[in-house]
């Protein structure tokens, strides 16, 4: 048996903290490493969550990713669900812990900690209501699905309505599945359109998506509260005055970052209110990190520490921290874009970067370029328009990847950064270049990394250094034999 060389306490599971445990123990397998985890599950696909309640993800056991006793078994990992940090003793290097079952409480002393506690949903002041749900973890799912199932089982002709709070990408995923399951539904957003991270113009083609399906929106009107009756919730009081009556209510606001138990333990915030780490995902307390929902990163478009809560983006932050804690990952945190995706019945929207709208409130000048088209490609069932709109910087660079979206069949929204640090775009993504390309060394020349000419097709694609072809045309290579190594942008740099 392996001799303990130190101890490892995550605190919390699904896309962050379960992910930094498994990789601290393929980084040493001789590590005691301890998982605590306040619910019952510490792995499952949250994206998932609204299509098993609307029944295309028929199998429930498809969305558990792993279990914890696979976790104990495969991994040698000590998992403790039902377990919740109330604490943090620095000086000690102890966490205190609550079992929710039983109410008793206990002490686990470690060497590194990882913080992974996540974010919970925004919901208005007041009592909640049996009728009133958020989704954001199986509980939830489950709690939903059986109301829903309730409803849909009710005898007599009478409509069965439902209000849903919040055009975010949950928001629109719960429109879309309640529709399904014959409701008629509401749509509230403060905003005054669907999907922010889209221009207004980009989400239009949602918005029109949604009034032919049916759906009321309710746009830049936000949420006073609840009228109650025996328990239940029979209106949602706006702003402007309006009352809407309905049988279910879904809340998918947003959601707030759990840093109580950083800021009791004393670790930096930063100014979007996320915990403050650095670039391998360290707090102000060299021996506490910190992954996930909780924690800011750095945008790689704005270049400021913002909150991203994205599963991608807390599973790689995972790994890094999990490796670093042992010692044996010295990588760096890349920079973040928000990529995301979202069907609307027959639209598909997707984001990345900024959009137009984000980068003028940040003092980015960024032009764009809109173009219309349709899908041509063998493999689409039939043609579907495309929108896509382009912002870039106009004195660095051009831009063809793209960014924030919305599509009738797909669309696509680009922005790109001031500063470039990607110079060769994937097959599929880009035909052109996307960043000028530096003046290479001799020793670079022979390191170079393949990107398309613009003027040869992608068969015929040549490095953008050395303009060799690719070794396999067939493959259609897009990288030499290996692969240059950059050096660190200048908004990258520490």
């Amino acid at each position: 048996m392996n001799k303990v060389t130190k101890t490892i306490v995550v605190v919390g599971g699904v896309a962050g903290g379960a992910s930094a445990a498994t990789r601290a123990r393929r980084c040493d397998e001789s590590a005691h490493i301890v998982l605590f985890e306040k619910d019952e599950h510490i792995s499952f696909a949250n994206c998932g969550l609204p299509y098993y309640i609307g029944g295309e993800i028929k199998d429930r056991a498809k969305l558990l990713i792993t279990t914890p006793e696979q976790v104990a078994q495969r991994f040698g990992i000590e998992v403790h669900t039902q377990r919740e940090v109330m604490g943090i003793d620095r000086v000690r290097k102890v966490v205190t812990v609550l079992n929710r079952e039983t109410g008793e409480t206990s002490e686990q002393a470690y060497d590194k900690l990882i913080l992974a506690p996540g974010a919970s949903p925004i919901v208005p002041p007041g009592p909640r209501a049996a009728n009133v749900f958020t989704l954001r973890n199986l509980h939830d799912t489950d709690m939903l699905k059986s109301a829903l199932d309730a409803l849909a089982a009710r005898a007599g002709d009478e409509p069965r309505r439902a209000v849903v709070v919040g055009a975010g990408f949950i928001g629109l995923e719960m429109v879309e599945q309640l529709h399904h399951k014959g409701f008629e539904v509401q749509l509230v957003e403060k905003a005054g359109q669907v999907l922010p991270p889209l221009d207004a113009e980009m989400a239009r083609l949602v918005e029109e998506e949604l009034g032919r399906r049916g759906v009321r929106l309710y746009l830049g009107d936000g949420v006073l509260g609840l009228t109650m009756k025996d328990g239940l919730a029979t209106e949602i009081r706006l702003e402007s005055g309006l009352s809407l009556a309905a049988d279910l209510f879904i809340l998918g606001m947003g959601v707030r970052p759990n840093t109580q138990l950083a800021e009791a333990a004393g670790l930096t915030l930063g100014p979007s209110r996320g915990v403050k780490v650095d670039e391998h995902m360290r707090t102000n307390d060299p021996d506490v990190y910190a992954v996930g929902d909780v924690v800011e990163v750095l945008h790689g478009v704005a270049h400021t520490p913002l909150r991203v809560p994205l599963a991608g983006i807390a599973n790689r932050a995972g790994r890094l921290a999990g490796g670093h804690c042992v010692g044996e990952n010295p990588e760096r945190a890349p920079a973040a874009l928000g990529t995301a995706i979202v069907r609307v019945f027959g639209v598909i929207a997707a984001c990345t970067g900024l959009s137009e709208a984000q980068a003028a409130r940040m003092g980015c000048l960024a032009p764009r370029c809109t173009s219309r088209a349709a899908a041509t490609r063998a493999i689409t069932p039939a043609p579907r328009a495309s929108c896509s709109r382009s912002c870039f910087t106009p004195r660095r660079a051009r831009s063809s990847a793209p960014r924030p979206s919305a599509v009738k069949g797909s669309t696509n929204e680009s922005t790109s950064s001031p500063r470039p640090y990607i110079l060769a775009a994937p097959c599929g993504i880009s035909r052109r270049s996307i960043w000028p390309t530096p003046r290479p060394s001799a020793a670079q020349k022979t390191r170079c990394t393949w990107r398309p000419s613009r003027r040869v097709t992608s068969s015929t694609a040549s490095c953008g250094l050395c303009r060799r072809r690719p070794t396999s045309t067939a493959r259609r290579s897009w990288m030499c034999a290996t692969p240059m190594s950059w050096p660190t942008p200048r908004f990258l740099a520490r």
